[in-house]
């Protein structure tokens, strides 16, 4: 009867291993040339730091077309365009729609440390470590902006009293530092 137990058990702690709540993303249809157009249209106004113009375009856009493969930059440009004017709440609202979005994105791993950033900066120090721990260094990460979020997370656990891991954060982001 053991036997029988330990094997139920080993079989359901396998099943539920293999299973993960990671969703696979889906792949963005390609905008058509109309659709480009009106991106390029918002990607200008957002060049010439014509802001007002450049948020009004790109939320439109993101409306109108939330699948293409055009729709994250938009997305990530409003998130940018929030952060600089120190409005860091939306900031982390449009990264994050990149980050836990359905669609995949060129833009993750660059939301996800903006995201975290902008949560630091109103304070959510939890949910910004939470955010820098779903960051996955590979061989194809851009070596600055790995730097940059074992930076944040050296500065956020040192906040929070975790002084080893803001030591090893720290010497992390030196060997990625460009």
């Amino acid at each position: 009867m053991k036997k029988l137990g330990l094997v139920f058990l080993a079989f359901s702690l396998l099943a539920l291993g293999s299973c993960t709540t990671e969703q696979k993303k889906l792949a963005p249809e390609k905008a058509t040339d109309a659709e480009t157009r009106e991106f390029r249209h918002a990607d200008a106004a957002f060049k010439k730091k014509n802001v007002p113009q450049a948020l009004k375009e790109y939320t439109a856009f993101i409306q109108r077309y939330p699948g293409t493969n055009l729709t994250d930059q938009a997305t990530y440009n409003v998130g940018q365009i929030y952060f600089e004017q120190g409005d860091y709440f939306r900031a982390a609202r449009y990264w994050l729609a990149i980050v836990d979005g359905q669609m995949a994105s060129s833009n993750g791993d660059r939301a996800l440390v903006g995201a975290a950033t902008s949560q630091s900066q109103i304070g959510h120090y939890d949910d910004a470590l939470n955010l820098l721990a779903r960051f996955k260094i590979t061989e194809t990460t851009d070596r600055a902006l790995a730097s940059q979020a074992m930076e944040l997370s050296s500065k956020l656990s040192l906040q929070k009293g975790n002084s080893l891991v803001a030591l090893q954060d720290i010497l992390l982001a030196a060997d990625y530092r460009v």
